[in-house]
């Protein structure tokens, strides 16, 4: 390696095709002053044997004529293959820093000072070749030594002096909270011919909105609703920008009446004050300079209706607010707004952004009783429609099948939904009569129940009551004209937070540490434009402030988190402000920094375009995790990643999904309806939506990760060979003569595999630090799903066509197979109708729906199966990959604790093996020697063997000779299984329930939660 007082112009990662080995070496291309170097490196982990070295001196020609090739002559004759996504910032870099001659400048060919020197060399060479192998191996182990010192002194050197910031505490900022509660209005306008009018109230603060329910016929309605807004960052008490206005609207069919104004002014309110604040508020014309524009509907009637002229406006608003937090009591109830109008100047100010807490919404659809006959046969033919109402009118329906003419039907049916704070949304259960396809389903009555006011269950006993609630009618009575009673339903619904707690920010205190994080400024960006940065981490959203038309923008800000989970990853996003496309991101996994060091760099911004992957500028920012304290971080690493109710109380995989898929949804719903509006382009990004979706790229980048760390393994022969090549004269000779020493001593064999294991982890402690920056920055070729470069683009065209023939033969040979089976189904189809017809009769009947008309509907089923099986793959591919990643990188210091715990263990087992050894030669040569010596001397080797035989044969006897009791108890156990299989088939379905109960007790028996190592396992950082 270079002298450390060279200077490094540039580093890039490639592969090197070496002629001498079966496959590819990855790794990076080092330019400094008066060399460049390629070091191999999978994962971190450096391969011995694969760093090759070329002088300035030596370099006859540099060859880039392909964009994803680098080829070096050197003086001798040898060539140097490098493979890149792109090879052209190599090679300008290259030319550029050692003033190569490059004598067309359409050709990317250029000559070096070895070009002089590219001649034969005869007898000359033989004569020096020793001394200049020996002058070669001196200066490469000066250099080597160089760089060891050089990694040795950065373990006690201090870090970058870190610029003096503000700091912004996230948590602080997104927990404060406006509340502010409608109570009342009293003497409004009568706005409908009957003398009353049906009023509700729109509540706005800096673009958002929020709306009361209606109070139908009344002119004195009565609220008492909670609406809850954030605020504004940055501020110790708000000013004339944070006032509430409140619009009163009597609800019309078409277009709403306005009925009044008020504005309720917040100047001078301590932001972290308590104090609560009741107003009566009177009601006025809108003002002069908030005049609606046309198209704002709400004040669209008084538009159209202008020769009216202007209402004398009457009555009053009761309100009440103050400020709190968003774990207060009242944030569970409170409305969630909506974005009304964006703030264009939002954007030139730091937001701040929190994962609501999120909650398990379980309903239980159990029973019905007494359910009224709508029929003129023996009852109705019942069944539910369970309906989750979100605040914007949404509906996310689910429900149970039917029951033929039953007036007490038993569903026993369990759905699931996901709620989020504040509970705002509602819980509708709708019983109809099933009436099939010939008309509508009959409405026989309803449920309604509030999500705020369903129970919180906690830990892992039993779950709520089952609860009977009487079905009502659309006008609230419990019976119909005739004063026959609707009936009653049986159902258990409650909320369970501690299911997704591991997504949301609910419970602070059981924070592990806390993470610093710098964004200071952006470097060179290809162009000048407008920008912004998003920060993620764990629950947490920073967005800062807008730069405009800048290629190197500064913000300057440093943010702290509380972290829960030290193996969550902290994102740094750069993206385009008009386009709201990403230009680039960093991302760090927590469990890769030192506790309170600081990692500091400029990191290269990536952008995929096509097949490549180009450098689009720089991200200068840093990251300081400092832990808590020791004892909890070891805790937390001891417990599962997920919630204990994911592994006690788990949901099926399907359901897992949907209910993951759901809370990403909501939150980028959540985020777009803030202010500034955050796009779901933005939030996908952050989010890797694309894990949740069928993703042909991740399924690639799967593939690829596995590859590698195949080829890894291969390198391990490679690098064997290597050492006893004689490539490297010292090497081999102490290799050859640590085997002797191991021949004489195979003792110390199994110590010494340990012991250099140790060694070689330690050896890569040193430049753990850049290589925790260097994982900063996304895989050149995993980003495109690819394991290696290819070797040119003629290649990647040939790879496409062969990957199109290959598709057009395997859809041939799936349509040849489709008719097969087509036949094959059509011969089956007559034996199976008597079958068919016996399950149907003891199938759950549907109701029906008119989407079984629709054939797009049954179209969208089957992609929807094909879907969750292509997801399948996905997870499990992905899983593979990361396990794998996991072993290879146990070693690396990728997560220090793990590895240094590993490492311990490691040279405790190597003394321990040394001590044994020991013992055991003691025990041999005193003990044992005298014991034997005595026991074949009694005991003669032809006696021994003979026991020995009849022993066997005795213990291998048949079950019917000379049973002893274990013999008979199993013989006795098989009869009993045989016996149960029997019973089973002939009872059918019982036995079925009867095998099911017997797994629950198995399953019961053991805590299906993953041990603590496992868990430590999972904390190990992967490339997914």
């Amino acid at each position: 390696m270079p002298a450390e007082k060279e200077r490094e112009f540039g580093k890039f990662d490639c592969v090197y095709h070496d002629p001498d080995a079966r496959t590819p070496v990855m790794g990076k291309l080092s330019v400094f002053e008066t060399a460049l170097l390629f070091s191999g490196d999978i994962f971190g982990v450096a391969l011995s044997g694969s760093s090759m070295k070329v002088k300035l001196r030596d370099v006859a020609t540099l060859r880039a004529e392909s964009r994803l090739s680098l080829v070096v002559e050197r003086a001798n004759g040898k060539t140097l293959s490098l493979s890149f996504t792109n090879s052209a910032p190599a090679f300008d870099c290259l030319v550029k820093s050692w003033n190569l001659t490059q004598p067309d400048a359409e050709k990317r060919v250029a000559t070096g000072p070895g070009k002089d020197k590219k001649k034969s060399k005869g007898d000359g060479r033989a004569s020096g070749g020793l001394a200049e192998m020996v002058q070669e191996y001196r200066e490469s182990a000066e250099k080597k030594l160089q760089s060891f010192v050089a990694e040795l002194k950065l373990l006690g050197a201090k870090p970058k002096p870190a610029p003096r910031l503000p700091v912004i505490d996230v948590e602080d900022e997104v927990s404060r909270c406006l509340f502010v509660r409608v109570v009342k209005a009293t003497d409004v306008l009568a706005m409908d011919s009957g003398g009353t009018s049906d009023p509700f109230t729109s509540v706005r603060y800096r673009g958002l909105e929020s709306t009361t329910k209606t109070i139908y016929e009344t002119l004195n309605p009565e609220w008492d609703e909670v609406f809850t807004f954030r605020v504004p960052p940055n501020k110790i008490s708000l000013d004339e920008t944070d006032a509430v206005e409140f619009h009163v609207f009597d609800r019309d069919v078409a277009l709403n009446d306005f009925i009044g104004y008020t504005k309720l002014d917040l100047t001078g309110t301590k932001v972290y004050g308590t104090r609560r604040t009741r107003s009566v508020l009177k009601l006025g014309p809108l003002p002069k300079d908030q005049q609606p524009d046309f198209f704002d509907v709400n004040h669209l009637k008084e538009k159209l209706m202008f020769w009216e002229g202007e209402r004398t406006i009457t009555g009053t608003v009761e309100v009440e607010y103050w400020l709190g937090n968003r774990h207060d009591e009242e944030y569970r109830v409170a409305g969630v707004p909506v974005l009304r109008k964006p703030d264009p100047k939002s954007g030139e100010a730091i937001n701040h952004f929190c994962d609501p807490v999120s909650a398990l919404l379980r309903v239980e659809v159990k029973a019905g009783r007494n359910i009224i006959n709508l029929d003129d046969d023996d009852g109705s033919d019942p069944y539910v429609e369970v309906v989750l109402v979100q605040p914007d009118g949404t509906e996310h329906k689910q429900q149970t099948h039917y029951i033929d003419d039953a007036t007490d039907p038993e569903w026993n049916r369990t759905f699931n939904f996901i709620a989020a704070k504040p509970y705002s949304s509602e819980l509708i259960f709708r019983v109809y009569d099933y009436d099939g396809a010939t008309s509508y389903d009959d409405l026989i009555g309803e449920v309604k129940i509030p999500i705020s006011k369903l129970k919180l269950h906690t830990g892992i006993g039993q779950a709520p009551e089952r609860e009977w609630h009487t079905l009502l009618d659309a006008k609230g009575k419990d019976a119909d004209a005739e004063g026959t009673k609707y009936g009653d339903l049986q159902i258990r619904a409650y909320l369970d937070e501690e299911y997704f707690e591991h997504l949301h920010g609910g419970n602070t205190s059981k924070a592990v540490g806390r993470l610093t994080v710098d964004v200071l400024e952006g470097i060179d960006l290809v162009e000048p434009q407008d920008t912004f940065v998003m920060v993620k981490t764990g629950p947490y959203w920073s967005r800062l402030p807008d730069k405009k038309a800048d290629a190197n923008p500064q913000w300057n800000i440093r943010l702290r988190y509380p972290i829960m989970e030290p193996s969550d990853p902290v994102t740094v996003g750069l993206f385009s402000l008009s386009k709201g496309t990403m230009i680039g991101r960093i991302k760090v996994i927590l469990s890769t920094l030192d506790d309170g060091l600081r990692y500091e760099d400029d990191f290269p911004l990536k952008m995929m375009k096509g097949v490549v992957v180009e450098t689009v500028g720089k991200l200068r920012a840093s990251f300081t995790f400092k832990h808590k304290s020791g004892t909890a971080l070891a805790y937390r690493y001891a417990q599962p990643v997920l919630p204990d109710k994911w592994y006690l109380q788990p949901l099926t995989e399907i359901e897992r999904r949907q209910m993951m898929k759901a809370h990403s949804s909501m939150i980028m719903k959540r985020l777009y309806n803030s202010n500034p509006s955050i796009p779901e382009s933005v939030s996908k990004e952050l989010l890797d939506f694309s894990k949740q979706e069928v993703s042909i790229k991740g399924i690639k980048s799967s593939i690829a990760r596995i590859e590698r760390v195949v080829t890894n393994l291969t390198s391990v022969g490679d690098n064997f060979s290597y050492v006893f090549s004689w490539e490297s004269i010292p090497l081999t000779a102490f290799a050859q003569l640590v085997m002797v020493f191991v021949i004489h001593h195979p003792n110390t064999f199994l110590p010494m595999v340990l012991l250099s294991i140790v060694f070689q982890s330690l050896m890569r402690f040193p430049s753990r630090h850049q290589r925790v920056l260097e994982r900063c920055v996304p895989d050149n070729w995993l980003s495109v799903g690819m394991a290696f470069a290819p070797e040119s683009a003629e290649e990647l065209e040939i790879k496409r066509q062969a990957e199109e023939a290959e598709r057009k033969r395997i859809e041939e040979e799936r349509k040849r197979q489709a008719e097969r089976e087509k036949e094959k189904k059509k011969e089956e189809a007559e034996a199976k109708a008597v079958e068919t017809k016996e399950k149907e009769e003891k199938k759950e009947k549907q109701a029906f729906t008119f989407e079984s008309l629709n054939p797009l509907a049954a179209l969208q089923r089957q992609m929807d199966e094909i879907s969750h099986m292509i997801q399948d793959a996905q997870v499990v591919l992905d899983d593979a990959a990361g396990v794998l990643e996991r072993i290879a990188c146990i070693l690396d210091w990728d997560e220090p604790r793990i590895t240094a715990c590993v490492v311990l263990a490691l040279v405790i087992l190597a003394w321990a093996l040394i001590f044994i050894d020991v013992v055991v030669r003691f025990m041999t040569n005193i003990v044992l020697g005298v014991f034997m010596k005595t026991f074949f001397t009694i005991f003669s080797p032809r006696t021994i063997k003979w026991s020995i035989s009849a022993g066997f044969l005795f213990t291998m006897r048949h079950p019917a000779i000379l049973p002893d009791a274990a013999t008979a108890a199993i013989e006795e156990d098989k009869a009993a299984r045989k016996a149960a299989l029997a019973s089973a088939s002939s009872s059918g379905a019982a036995g079925a329930d009867a095998q099911d109960q017997s797994d629950e007790q198995k399953a019961s028996l053991m805590d299906p939660r993953p041990l603590p190592p496992v868990n430590v396992f999972y904390r190990i950082p992967t490339s997914a």
